[in-house]
C-alpha cells in the first residue's frame, strides 16, 4: 500500500489517492472531484508516492 499525492497544479493539487497492490494488479481509489473513481495499472505523472 502506498498512498499518491496529486502534485500538478489545479483543483485537485495535493488530493491523497490509496494504492493497493494484489498479486500484481493495482488499483488506486482517486478523487474525480465531486465523486470516487477507480483507477488500475500504474499511477498518472502528476502523482507522487508515499509508501508505507
Amino acid at each position: 500500500m502506498e498512498f499518491l499525492e496529486w502534485a500538478d497544479a489545479g483543483l485537485a493539487s495535493r488530493s491523497v489517492t490509496p494504492r493497493f497492490v494484489f498479486e500484481g494488479v493495482a488499483m488506486a481509489v482517486a478523487n474525480a472531484l465531486d465523486e470516487n473513481g477507480l483507477e488500475f495499472g500504474e499511477p498518472m505523472d502528476g502523482y507522487r508516492a508515499h509508501p508505507l
